[in-house]
């Protein structure tokens, strides 16, 4: 299997070669997955389709989130994608809503977004100062 993101291929292969499942353990329930277009996040997701939960595939491009969730989909499981740049604290609010008008409950939240921003980030939404 190619790995989703070369530049993390150790993690990714770790996870990637576990034969543990999850079957059965996440039916029924629903998923977001923020940071999930690549890497481990995206592997997260995946998992968590094949497992039976419904995927809120996270991110800011339309088009990876589109492979993410035809992925899952293809596995058997129900997945849609909510785009958003959670640097802008407008965005976190507007995932938020996004989701809640999607789903009628969250049961699992995987928050592995990654965000750059350093001293600007804190200026900008008055977090981490």
């Amino acid at each position: 299997m190619t790995t989703s993101n070369p530049r993390h291929p150790t993690v990714i292969s770790l996870v990637e070669s576990r034969e543990e499942t999850w079957d059965g353990r996440a039916e029924r329930k629903t998923a977001l997955v923020t940071g999930s277009t690549d890497g481990v996040g995206r592997l997260v997701a995946r998992k968590l389709g094949q497992a039976g939960a419904r995927v809120l595939v996270h991110g800011r491009g339309a088009e990876r989130g589109a492979r993410v969730v035809a992925d899952i989909e293809a596995s058997g499981g129900v997945a849609a994608f909510l785009a958003a740049d959670l640097s802008a604290l407008a965005e976190v609010r507007r995932l938020a809503d996004e989701a809640q008008a999607t789903v009628d409950r969250l049961d699992i939240l995987i928050n592995n977004a990654m965000v750059h921003g350093g001293a600007l980030y804190s200026l900008q939404t008055g977090f981490g100062s």
